[in-house]
């Protein structure tokens, strides 16, 4: 079963989408299970005991289960989130690898993984998911779509925390809390280059940020991501310009500003660089 917008403490446990729009709120904490924390439109802020989660569109991040975390609100925002029952996603990883649910493989696993909290920016399957979900769930469509859209879902937020392990494994370090604590700071890193995405940021503003040299940073960063701090940044600024591209009418000149690129030429290299068309061709707002 899938629920809309069901209240507290229901909401902790059921397969659930939680949407609504808000001009101004300031709520919990709360500390509810797994879920997935989008935006529609606007800006939105969560908050936990150690990070700040600036959400626009195009920006999203997961939230452990358990994690207690804040909402604030403070101009028009439309904010939409998945949250999955307690040991959902268990099954739906242990359906996928053959794992039997009873076995203590299920526990062992991820040898002491957590999935990350971060942002992330880019083309999201999540999020389409999440549109469909609540489209669905308001038409009061088929039942089973909206469980086969959570599943689907879920099934998304187990390939992202498997790629953040692979990610985190990648930086060879033999010691678990060696590894963590590195990854965790590349993480601080990574949220700040997609946060201030319009900002000229250095090499030596992101290694201060992870506490780390400069070399040491670009070395373990490129170990973990597969690519330079500066390549990953360029693919988020083109992800986002492509984003306001389909859904703005905003002049490109006004685009560049707000992803960080230097002039309306810089951003229309890069996009046909990065996709193989015009910015006319990606445009849907006339």
């Amino acid at each position: 079963m899938v629920e809309l917008n069901p209240q507290v403490p229901r909401l902790w446990s059921v397969n659930a989408l939680l949407s609504g729009r808000s001009r101004s709120l300031a709520s919990g904490p709360h500390e509810g299970t797994l879920s997935v924390k989008t935006v529609v439109s606007g800006h939105c802020v969560y908050r936990t005991r150690t990070k700040v989660f600036r959400l626009q569109p195009g920006v999203f991040t997961v939230l452990p289960e358990g994690r207690a975390y804040e909402l604030e609100i403070s101009r028009p925002c439309e904010t939409l989130s998945v949250f999955f029952r307690p040991g959902f996603l268990q099954e739906v990883e242990a359906a996928a690898t053959g794992i039997d649910l009873d076995s203590p493989e299920v526990g062992s696993a991820r040898n002491g993984f957590a999935m990350p909290e971060r942002l992330e920016a880019a083309p999201s399957r999540l999020h389409s998911l999440a549109l469909r979900l609540q489209s669905a769930l308001k038409m009061g469509e088929d039942p089973m779509l909206a469980e086969t859209l959570v599943l689907e879902a879920a099934r998304e937020v187990a390939s992202y925390s498997t790629e953040a392990q692979r990610e985190s494994e990648s930086l060879g370090y033999a010691r678990l809390p060696v590894r963590q604590e590195a990854f965790r700071r590349l993480n601080r890193a990574r949220d700040l280059l997609i946060d201030e995405m319009d900002k000229p940021l250095r090499l030596a503003d992101l290694a201060r940020e992870a506490c780390l040299s400069p070399s040491q940073f670009h070395f373990l960063f490129r170990s973990a991501f597969g690519v330079s701090p500066h390549a990953f940044l360029t693919a988020r600024r083109v992800d986002r310009a492509v984003l306001l591209l389909g859904t703005t009418d905003w002049p490109l000149w006004s685009i560049a500003s707000a992803v960080g690129f230097k002039s309306e030429s810089h951003l229309c290299r890069l996009v046909a660089r990065a996709t193989g068309r015009r910015t006319s061709e990606l445009r849907s707002v006339p």
